[in-house]
Formats: C-alpha cells, sequence, structure tokens
C-alpha cells in the first residue's frame, strides 16, 4: 500500500535467500480503491509501473510476482499496467469462469493501450480446485478448452481439490510447503509440474 501512498517501502526478508514479501495493507489498499474514476489514472493506474521501473528496485530485483484478487477495479487495473505477463488461476464454477471473462475484457482493453514492443502476455489460464468426475467441474473445463478465442491459454496441468494444498497456508503446517511432501506425493507432483510449465512459458 505504500507505493500508492508516497511511503518508503521495506520488504520482508523469508527463510528462502533471494525472496523477499511485500504483505498488503487491507484497510489502506481499500482506501485506494475508493478514489473516483477521474483520479484513477493519474493517482493509481501508472504508481505500480512507475514504482517497478525505478533503478533501484529493477537492479534489486529478477521477477516479482503481483497476487492479487479477480476484480476489475483500480488497484487490478494499475497491477496489469504493471505486469509484462498474467496467470489467471480460476474454479470450474460459474461464478468464477464469470470472473474469468471480466479479466479477459480487462486484459484486451489493456492490450489495446500497449506499444508493440511492450505486449502483456497471459502465461496461462490455470483450472484450480479440480474435482475428479464431478460432471460441472468437467464440462466448464471443456468449455474453456473448446473455446477458440482463449482455448490454447489454457493450461495442460491441472491443480486438482486437495488438503495438501489447502493444509499449506496454516502457520503449524508441517511440512511446511508442499514441495517438501515425499516426491510421489501427488500435491507435490502438481505443483511442481505447475512451476514447470509457468518457467517454460516465461522464459522460453
Amino acid at each position: 500500500a505504500d507505493v500508492y501512498f508516497h511511503g518508503e517501502v521495506y520488504p520482508y526478508p523469508t527463510r528462502w535467500e533471494g525472496l523477499h514479501l511485500l504483505p498488503g495493507h487491507g484497510p489502506r489498499l481499500r482506501t485506494v480503491e475508493l478514489v473516483t474514476e477521474e483520479e484513477v489514472k493519474d493517482k493509481v493506474v501508472h504508481r505500480l509501473r512507475d514504482f517497478l521501473a525505478l533503478a533501484d528496485v529493477r537492479s534489486a530485483f529478477e521477477l516479482v510476482l503481483i497476487d492479487t484478487s479477480p476484480s476489475k477495479g483500480p488497484l487490478n487495473r494499475s497491477a496489469m499496467r504493471a505486469a509484462t505477463h498474467l496467470l489467471f488461476p480460476t474454479i470450474m464454477e460459474p461464478q468464477a469462469i464469470e470472473g474469468l471473462q471480466g479479466m479477459m475484457q480487462m486484459w484486451r482493453r489493456e492490450q489495446a493501450t500497449r506499444e508493440m514492443h511492450d505486449p502483456c502476455e497471459i502465461i496461462a489460464i490455470q483450472p484450480n480446485l479440480v474435482r475428479h468426475n464431478v460432471a460441472l467441474h468437467e464440462g466448464y473445463l471443456d468449455g474453456l478448452r473448446n473455446d477458440e478465442r482463449i482455448g490454447s491459454l489454457v493450461s495442460p496441468v491441472l491443480l486438482h481439490q486437495r488438503i495438501a494444498f489447502a493444509e499449506a497456508d496454516h502457520p503449524d503446517a508441517v511440512p511446511r510447503s508442499v514441495f517438501e511432501l515425499p516426491e510421489r506425493n501427488a500435491a507435490r507432483e502438481e505443483a511442481g509440474a505447475f512451476c514447470e510449465y509457468v518457467e517454460q512459458r516465461l522464459f522460453n
């Protein structure tokens, strides 16, 4: 939130060397969301892009990941304006699919403002919390894959609804990461395949 309030920004170190975290601040970010439409472009939309373009930031970080909610508000417009690549996780249920369509429309509008040398590319539409043998999920997944406009963007990796993914968010989780589970654990295998696919799309 300090990026939008002209404050100094101090990323937190983590237990992984080279990985830093800048947590959000709910109340202050909600204040940013309350700006009027006339103020959005001037006060919000370009702010994150300008911050990430600072020489000190560019020299300190090779890759910046921004996690947002699936809304079309000023903060998400700011994040999309700053982004070089997008990843859209979505569950196979009606409200989430409608939200995905809204984000795709937002992306198309953003693309229209970009120069040819500065595209905002979609890495993948990532099926998440997929349930085996559930007709609703299978139907929406088939619908996405067969959509002429976005079918090629759907990730071939499926992240299924697994307790290991949910437990990983608990502060007392043991192990503390799905990547510390046994190598043949299904959740670890899916997470690993997902990371490999993202890396391939980013750097190849």
